[in-house]
């Protein structure tokens, strides 16, 4: 505050309503985020550009040269999923963040409640529009009568699609890479449980253990075979 009149710096976004408040939300946003990548020197910027963002936020990051961020299962161009060939590769792709539970733990609760609700009804919708764009993303089958259980081949098809986006980053939960239920966060919840999990298994184990050892030797095939190891 000393440094600034006694005035402490602060974003004060206008409405977006009018032509004149929006543009002088992009001429404060890029100012001050072109500060932040000035503090930040080589390391890299990743923008949270999610949920409900005004039409000039991604054309000001891109100007700006910050990666926003690609969630398969929400990018949609005319109706349909977006496949990761499309993606800018000034980008971060994942499926989840740590406030999400794991990709088999949502996919074994929508397998459920799409085989137990009544067809059409709200609940077969979610179900039904959580698997298919994440089935057509990895060129996964889908039919609603007989969703796929997740099994090794729908988590490397998964993998498989978002390590051969273009996004020059990925990023893969590692309950998600391995194909475990636990999750990591809760948002709100305040009981200690949050970030207290840790992998049943040490590092070491990855490498000695027969069922580890051939699962990371698959991903570490992915990886290369998309090239990005």
């Amino acid at each position: 505050a000393m440094l600034c009149n006694n005035e402490i710096p602060e974003f004060k976004p206008r409405s977006d309503d009018s032509p004149e408040d929006a543009a002088a939300n992009r001429r404060d946003g890029e100012e001050y985020l072109s500060m932040v990548k000035e503090a930040a020197g080589d390391a890299s910027i990743i923008a949270e550009d999610l949920g409900l963002v005004p039409d000039y936020v991604r054309p000001s990051l891109a100007g700006l040269e910050i990666a926003g961020m690609k969630i398969p299962q929400w990018e949609f161009t005319d109706g349909s999923v977006t496949p990761g060939c499309e993606y800018p590769p000034l980008s971060f792709a994942a499926y989840a963040t740590h406030d999400h539970a794991p990709m088999k733990a949502q996919w074994d609760d929508n397998v459920a409640l799409l085989k137990s609700a009544e067809p059409q009804s709200p609940d077969w919708w979610e179900a039904h529009n959580f698997f298919k764009p994440l089935c057509d993303y990895a060129g996964l089958e889908f039919d609603p009568a007989n969703p796929p259980e997740y099994t090794d081949d729908v988590r490397e098809s998964l993998l498989k699609a978002i390590f051969e986006s273009r996004s020059k980053d990925v990023a893969i939960l590692i309950s998600d890479l391995f194909g475990l239920e636990e999750r990591i966060n809760v948002p709100g919840v305040m009981d200690g449980t949050n970030w207290a999990w840790r992998l049943d298994m040490t590092v070491q184990e990855l490498e000695e253990n027969p069922h580890w050892a051939y699962l990371t030797r698959r991903i570490s095939r992915l990886l290369k075979d998309s090239g990005r190891a």
